[in-house]
């Protein structure tokens, strides 16, 4: 199992929660329930895209998680992880890459959750 995690607003997680953050979810809907369903030890890989047409990506390890509040005081639950690797590829590349096509819809867009349980286990 691996869960798979657009950063789609680029947010700096390390400078708005601290240098053991890797991403956050809300605490109502349907991230609440993907947060309910990670467990220490499964892999997560963060989608970013530090410039137009290329996204890196970043695997950890998810160790944990805590609340604290975000930049407009609304609390979230602020993923841990160990980090295991990253890469940046074009968009087009990635769409196509078996580790990564499911952040994407066939047309090459992302999709449009920003979690995505990928429970078979690829990646």
């Amino acid at each position: 199992m691996a869960f798979y995690l657009n950063n789609c607003r680029n947010r700096d997680h390390q400078r708005l929660f601290g240098s053991d953050a890797v991403y956050d979810l809300n605490t109502w809907g349907v991230q609440e329930t993907m947060h309910s369903r990670l467990r220490p030890g499964v892999r997560c890989v963060i989608a970013s895209q530090p410039r137009q047409g290329t996204v890196r990506f970043a695997w950890y390890t998810y160790t944990g998680s805590r609340l604290a509040p975000d930049e407009n005081n609304q609390l979230v639950h602020v993923l841990r992880g160990a980090f295991q690797r990253e890469e940046s590829m074009s968009k087009v590349d990635a769409a196509a890459h078996k580790d990564y096509r499911p952040f994407f819809k066939i047309n090459g867009h992302f999709k449009n959750q920003s979690v995505i349980d990928h429970g078979d286990g690829d990646g």
